[in-house]
């Protein structure tokens, strides 16, 4: 019997102690991501899938990743056509660099 009642003592801990934990600031990894802004190169508006593919293989994962390259080192590195690229560059500029 005292097992019993030991057992539901300690359900009745864990559930007060999960509630506790809920009303506890959680994580946020928006304002991670807004904070650090580690924008994924899907956010820029300009780039297609077949880009998408060119940048992941040329290890552009971050828009962050364009935005901290001088634009000629994006260019050679990107493996992208010049306008394409520039384009990709400027938007990647705006976004992470220009913020506040």
């Amino acid at each position: 019997m005292n097992r019993t009642k030991k057992n539901v003592h300690t359900k009745i801990e864990v559930v007060m102690a999960m509630k506790k934990l809920n009303k506890k600031p959680r994580f946020n990894i928006e304002k991670m991501i807004e904070n650090r802004r580690l924008y994924p190169v899907t956010i820029l508006t300009s780039v297609k899938r077949n880009i998408l593919d060119i940048l992941f293989r040329n290890k552009f994962i971050l828009a962050k990743d364009i935005a901290v390259i001088d634009q000629e080192t994006f260019l050679s590195r990107s493996g992208l056509d010049t306008q394409t690229a520039r384009m990709l560059k400027r938007e990647a500029d705006e976004i992470c660099l220009l913020q506040p």
